[in-house]
């Protein structure tokens, strides 16, 4: 059961980074050069949190309870979820648009 679990949280840190990339790769107006510096923001965002969370968490677990600290976890992952929703659709939904070219 431990191994089973181990696979399930690996598909779920990681099964997404793919889709995520694809994602930000077709937004509107989305160059090869604005890519990549949207997902070096994001990335380093991202490790700069992973890096100070334990410490942060430790500090306010010894204070408050590791209650707390989970709760607050719960919140941000949520906020990300609706970070989410607010980005424009990429797939088969999204309007399409005529891009007129003088010949």
């Amino acid at each position: 059961m431990i191994k089973l679990s181990l696979v399930f949280v690996g598909i779920g840190t990681a099964g997404w980074g793919a889709a995520f990339s694809t994602l930000v790769m077709e937004l509107p107006g989305m160059t090869p050069e604005k890519t990549g510096t949207a997902l070096s923001f994001i990335w380093s965002v991202g490790y700069a949190g992973a890096f100070v969370a334990p410490f942060l968490g430790g500090a306010i677990a010894g204070t408050t309870g590791l209650r707390a600290v989970m709760l607050a976890s719960l919140i941000l992952e949520v906020t990300t979820v609706g970070a989410f929703y607010l980005l424009p659709e990429t797939g088969p939904g999204r309007a399409r648009v005529e891009v007129a070219t003088a010949a």
